[in-house]
């Protein structure tokens, strides 16, 4: 786009390729660095079904929306002397006035494009994943080929980053055999790890020295494959220094919250509303004994609630974060959907998901919610 000195005089040439709709301009925000945009070989707009386009870049994702401005504004370049208007128009710079500016009009436009920085689209890559997940060697002569998805294919179709993509593989406990992305069904992830916890405790194998191919060994009757071993403990746990026996294998050390997270979702398959102290109670039951349970391990899993039970005793209700919307508005309204009331810690943990550096839990509060103070000074809110 031309700069123009105002003291100075130009004759203004309209393209023969003049166009009011072949061109479109990008308000690039200052988060993104423009030199390395213009060269980026990851740059590219995606769009899918009803989900709005979004503009990825090697490692951010953006909303895109129009915005329409009420003046026109025309796109110009300067033209070179002795070239002609619209590279080969009628009038040349030859018949022109040497001591002239000659400035080229391309192109008309009334909006222009703006980005705005978005979570990458989860659901989206869950959903393809779903189409193949893990339930044992007896259920793969049931996938075919087209359920299965390698990795361009899912940085093709999901509206992610390739940098988002590959941290959203790891937070979805996806994991990469022959080639393929795939996930463990939940049953069957949830009757194996119970049967790994189960051999560790029988082999007197410290649960913070987990070794794979030992627990491999003892499910060798279950016919479960080493990856799906492998995949739980990574899930439930992480690498620690050191190495098992000869020095070849990483060992794993279990997290505490992770299990007893598990566990916790085990106790609500059975149902979904439990008595507060029944609940903890039975929780702890299952755990492994060096493992304690504490409600905060409950934040996205469960919310806690006086209503429906006798004398105002507390209750637990299964009220998993992953079942909600990923995008702002529909979450925020089916959280207030499922509780008219929420204080501010109740409410920021199923709001994370959504939230960005820019876009804050706060932010997203003063926009779609009210905040009051309840009449013990605590800062709740209720829909706007």
């Amino acid at each position: 786009m031309a700069a123009a000195n105002e003291d100075e005089d130009h004759l203004v040439v309209f393209s023969n390729t003049f166009s009011d709709s072949g061109l479109k301009l990008v308000e690039i925000p200052p988060e993104i660095d423009f030199d390395s945009l213009a060269t980026s070989k990851s740059l590219c707009f995606k769009a899918s079904g009803n989900d709005h386009a979004v503009l990825c870049t090697a490692s951010k994702t953006f909303a895109v929306k129009m915005v329409d401005i009420s003046n026109t504004m025309y796109l110009t370049m300067p033209i070179a002397a002795g070239e002609g208007a619209g590279g080969g128009g009628a009038m040349q710079i030859s018949d022109l006035d040497d001591d002239e500016s000659k400035i080229e009009v391309q192109a008309s436009v009334s909006g222009y494009i703006e980005l705005t920085e978005c979570p990458p689209n989860k659901g989206q890559l869950t959903a393809l994943l779903a189409k193949s997940r893990y339930t044992g060697p007896a259920g793969e002569a049931k996938i075919t080929a087209t359920d299965k998805f390698a990795w361009q294919d899912l940085v093709s179709s999901v509206q992610a980053s390739p940098a988002e993509l590959d941290a959203a593989l790891m937070q979805v406990d996806a994991f990469e055999v022959d080639g393929h992305w795939r996930q463990l069904d939940e049953e069957y992830a949830a009757s194996v790890f119970g049967d790994v916890l189960n051999c560790a405790v029988a082999d007197d194998m410290p649960l913070d020295q987990m070794c794979v191919s030992k627990l491999t060994e003892s499910l060798k009757g279950q016919e479960v494959p080493q990856f799906v071993v492998e995949c739980l403990v990574k899930r439930f746990g992480s690498a620690v220094e050191g190495t098992g026996e000869g020095g070849g294998e990483v060992l794993y050390a279990l997290d505490h919250q992770s299990v007893c997270q598990h566990e916790a979702i085990e106790l609500f398959k059975i149902q979904e509303r439990w008595p507060f102290e029944p609940f903890m109670e039975t929780w702890q039951e299952r755990l492994p004994d060096t493992m304690k349970t504490d409600l905060k391990y409950l934040d996205t899993i469960s919310i806690v609630s006086d209503a429906g039970t006798v004398g105002g005793d507390k209750e637990l209700c299964f009220f998993p974060a992953w079942t909600l919307s990923m995008d702002t508005k529909k979450r925020v309204a089916e959280l207030f959907k499922k509780q008219a009331i929420w204080s501010i810690e109740a409410i920021s943990p199923y709001l994370r998901a959504v939230a960005t550096e820019k876009v804050t839990v706060e932010k997203i509060l003063f926009k779609h919610a009210r905040a009051f103070r309840d009449p013990d000074g605590k800062r709740c809110y209720n829909k706007r």
